[in-house]
C-alpha cells in the first residue's frame, strides 16, 4: 500500500487482539486505538467485536489497521462478511506484510519507523498499528472486483395470505421468471459475460442471481433503464457489489501441480488432488462465481488439468480453464451414478474421505477418473528415469507429461531444467571449483528443506482439521448437555403429572363411592311418571361421537345439554344424522346458525332452564306432561306434534323392555 494513496487519510482505528477466538463461541476481545493523523482521540482497552463495529461507524473510520487480519475473522471467506457490516469507505490493512508480500513482525516494523511499542500492552500494539498504516505501511486486504451480481427475488414486505396464497406465490414466481428474461436479453444486447444462477418453482423462478463479470458502475451505466431497483413491488431487483482479496495471508500461493474437478451447477462442487493422486480438498461454493472458484484452487496449487462429467463441458468451467491456462478433460460421455460411486469407493478402500455433497461426489469422481487414466503414463515415465539414471524435479515432469509432451521428450526438458537450476545457483553463490561438494551439499540441504516445507504445511492442514473438530465436539456436547437438561426437565413434569393422576385418581374413587351411596338412598323415590335423560356437557361433534360408539347415546334418545352456547352448525348438522329425537338445553343460548340448520328437522329443541329435574345419582329425570307442554309451546305443528308423541311412546318402551 503506496503513501500517496494515504495522503488523505482522515481516521485509522487500530486494533490488537486480547484473548478469545472470532471462531470460538464467547468471542474476542480487542484492544482499540482511534487516531487521526497520529494523533489518539480514543482508545477502549476491552473491546467486543460489536463494539469495535460501532467505533468503526462512529469515526467513520477509513482504515481498520491490524497485524493479523485472522485477528478479525475466522476464515478468510469470513471477510466478507466483516466488509458488509463496515462503512462502504473502510478498507482493512494488514500492517505486518509488504507490498512484496513478505511478513515482518510488528516490532521489526515499529523499530525501523520509531515508534514506540510495548509488547506486553495490547493498547500499545493497537496503537503501532494505526500509525503505521497512517504512514502507508501493510497492505490492503480488499478492493472492489471487476464483476458484481443481480439478485431478483420475491418481496418479503408484500405479502398475501387467505386461500389464495399459493395461486399468488405462483403469480410472483412467474414475475420473477419474466423480469430474468427481461435482464439476460439485456445482458445479451449489451454484451456483458455473465452466469446465471436460478432456483426453479411450479410457477417459473422463485429466485435468480446473475454473477456479471464487470464492475458495478459500468453494468448501472450499460443497463441504465432495464434494472428496476424497486423495494415496493412485489418482487425486488438489486444490484450488488462483489468482493475480492489481494493478501495471500503471509504464506505465499503454493506453486504444486494438481489435478482439479469441477461440477458446476447452484452449488459447484470441486476436488482437488496431487499427481500422487492424494485428496488436497473437497468443498462445496454456492453460487459461486468464476473468480472465487479461481481463488480456492490456486490456493492449493498450480492447477495443470480440470476434469469435468459433463460433455460438452459447461460455458463456465471452460472459462475458468481458460482463466488458468489449461485444458478441460472430460472422464467420460455420461458417466452413471453408480460407476462415480465406484470409483470413489475404490479410492475409499486406501484412504478413507468424507463428501459433503453430492457436487463432491461428481467432482471426486471425474477427476479420479482423469487420474486413472494417467497413472500408467506416470508409472511409466517414473521407470524411464531411473532406467536413465538421470536427476529431474519430478512435479516438472509429470506436467509435461499432462501438457502432452512424450515420455522422452519430457524427461529431456525436466532434466535440462534441472540442470540450469543449478547452474543459476552456482553462478549466484560463485563459489570456486573446490567447493562444489559443498554447493551439492546445498543443493541438496535446500530440497530436504523443502520437502520440510511441504510437510509442515501439510500439518498445518491437520491442525486446522482437527481444531475444526474440536469445534464440532464441542458444539456436539453442548447439544447433548442441552439435551440432558431437556430430559431431566421432561421427567420431572412427567412425575408431577403422575402425582397429579394418582391424586384425581383417589378423588374420583371417593365421588363414585358417594354418588352410589346417594344412588341407594334414591331408588325407593318414586319416579312414576318422570322419563331419564341422557346428559352432556356441551354438544360437542367429538363427544357425541364417543358416547354413540361406547353405547351411552342412541337413537330416540332424550338429551339433556347442560351448556349449548359453543353449538354450531357442524354440530346440528351432526345430530341430524344420529336418529336423536329431542335436545333440552339448560345453560347457553343456541347460536343462530345451530337455530338455522336444525330448524325444519325431527328434532325438538326445548329450553329447559325453568324445568322441574329430580336426579337418581348423576341420573337427571322430567316429567313427561312438562316435556308434552313445553312441546306444545314451542309452536311446531301437529304432524309434528304427533311425532313428539310418538317419539315419547318408544322411548317408554325402550325403558321398559332395558329394565
Amino acid at each position: 500500500m503506496s503513501g500517496s494513496s494515504l495522503d488523505s487519510i482522515k481516521t485509522v482505528v487500530g486494533v490488537d487482539l486480547i484473548s478469545g477466538s472470532p471462531r470460538s463461541r464467547k468471542g474476542a476481545k480487542y484492544a482499540v486505538s482511534v487516531i487521526k493523523g497520529e494523533k489518539e482521540v480514543d482508545k477502549l482497552e476491552s473491546a467486543t467485536f460489536y463494539d469495535l463495529m460501532k467505533i468503526a461507524r462512529r469515526y467513520d473510520a477509513d482504515i481498520i489497521a491490524v497485524d493479523n487480519v485472522f485477528e478479525l475473522i475466522g476464515r478468510a471467506r469470513d471477510i466478507y462478511s466483516l466488509m458488509s457490516r463496515l462503512p462502504r469507505k473502510t478498507r482493512i490493512v494488514q500492517v505486518t506484510i509488504t507490498d512484496r508480500g513478505i511478513f515482518e513482525s510488528l516490532k521489526d516494523l515499529a523499530e525501523a519507523y520509531n515508534i514506540a511499542l510495548d509488547e506486553r500492552d495490547p493498547l500499545s500494539e493497537a496503537r503501532a498499528s494505526a500509525v503505521l498504516a497512517s504512514r502507508g505501511v501493510g497492505k490492503e486486504i480488499l478492493t472492489l472486483k471487476p464483476e458484481c451480481r443481480i439478485l431478483i427475488s420475491r418481496n418479503r414486505s408484500v405479502k398475501q395470505g387467505g386461500s389464495g396464497r399459493e395461486r399468488w406465490m405462483r403469480s410472483l414466481d412467474a414475475v420473477i421468471l419474466e423480469e430474468t428474461r427481461r435482464i439476460e436479453d439485456a445482458l445479451r444486447k449489451a454484451e456483458i459475460d455473465y452466469d446465471l444462477y436460478a432456483l426453479r418453482s411450479p410457477g417459473g423462478l422463485r429466485r435468480a442471481e446473475f454473477i456479471v463479470y464487470e464492475a458495478e458502475e459500468k453494468v448501472r451505466e450499460r443497463l441504465a433503464g432495464v434494472l428496476k431497483e424497486d423495494d415496493w413491488g412485489p418482487v425486488r431487483i438489486s444490484l450488488v457489489p462483489a468482493w475480492e482479496s489481494q493478501l495471500k495471508f503471509v504464506k505465499e500461493q503454493s506453486n504444486r501441480p494438481i489435478l482439479v474437478g469441477l461440477d458446476p451447477g447452484l452449488n459447484f462442487g470441486i476436488a482437488i488432488i496431487d499427481l500422487d493422486g492424494r485428496i488436497v480438498h473437497l468443498c462445496t461454493l454456492r453460487r459461486a462465481s468464476r473468480s472465487e472458484v479461481i481463488d480456492e484452487i490456486v490456493s492449493h496449487g498450480s492447477p495443470i488439468i480440470i476434469a469435468t462429467d459433463v460433455d460438452p463441458p459447461p460455458k463456465n468451467v471452460l472459462k475458468i480453464a481458460g482463466s488458468l491456462g489449461v485444458r478441460v478433460e472430460v472422464a467420460k460421455k455420461e458417466m452413471r451414478t453408480d460407476e462415480k460411486m465406484d470409483i470413489i469407493l475404490d479410492y475409499v478402500r486406501e484412504e478413507p474421505i468424507k463428501l459433503g455433497s453430492v457436487h463432491e461426489r461428481d467432482s471426486l469422481a471425474a477427476v479420479l477418473k482423469v487420474y486413472k487414466r494417467l497413472k500408467p503414463l506416470f508409472s511409466k515415465a517414473m521407470s524411464r528415469v531411473r532406467e536413465l539414471g538421470v536427476e529431474l524435479d519430478r512435479n516438472i515432469l509429470l506436467r509435461r507429461l499432462v501438457e502432452g509432451y512424450a515420455i522422452d521428450d519430457a524427461i529431456k526438458l525436466s532434466s535440462e531444467v534441472k540442470q540450469e537450476q543449478r547452474r543459476e545457483i552456482a553462478r549466484e553463490i560463485q563459489v570456486p571449483a573446490d567447493c562444489r561438494k559443498l554447493v551439492e551439499r546445498i543443493n541438496s540441504m535446500k530440497e530436504i528443506i523443502n520437502e520440510y516445507r511441504e510437510m509442515l504445511r501439510q500439518k498445518e492442514a491437520e491442525i486446522r482439521e482437527l481444531r475444526a473438530r474440536i469445534e464440532k465436539l464441542e458444539d456436539i456436547r453442548a447439544m447433548e448437555i442441552e439435551k440432558d437438561r431437556r430430559i431431566e426437565m421432561r421427567d420431572r413434569r412427567i412425575e408431577e403429572l403422575m402425582k397429579e393422576l394418582e391424586n384425581e385418581r383417589r378423588i374420583n374413587e371417593i365421588l363414585r363411592k358417594e354418588l352410589e351411596r346417594i344412588a341407594e338412598r334414591e331408588e325407593e323415590v318414586d319416579l312414576s311418571g318422570w322419563i331419564p335423560l341422557k346428559v352432556v356437557r356441551s354438544l360437542s361433534v367429538d363427544d357425541i361421537k364417543y358416547l354413540i360408539n361406547k353405547g351411552r347415546i342412541t337413537s330416540n334418545d332424550v338429551i339433556l345439554v347442560l351448556d349449548i352456547s359453543g353449538a354450531g352448525q357442524r354440530a346440528a348438522k351432526f345430530l341430524k344424522q344420529t336418529g336423536i329425537r329431542v335436545l333440552i338445553y339448560r345453560g347457553g343460548s343456541p347460536s343462530h346458525e345451530f337455530l338455522d340448520e336444525i330448524r325444519g328437522s325431527d328434532i325438538l329443541l326445548v329450553d329447559g332452564s325453568k324445568l322441574e329435574l329430580r336426579w337418581r345419582g348423576v341420573v337427571p329425570y322430567i316429567k313427561e306432561e312438562d316435556l308434552l307442554r313445553l312441546s306444545s309451546e314451542a309452536e311446531i305443528d301437529e304432524r309434528e306434534e304427533i311425532n313428539i308423541l310418538n317419539v315419547l311412546k318408544e322411548y317408554r318402551e325402550k325403558l321398559i323392555k332395558n329394565s
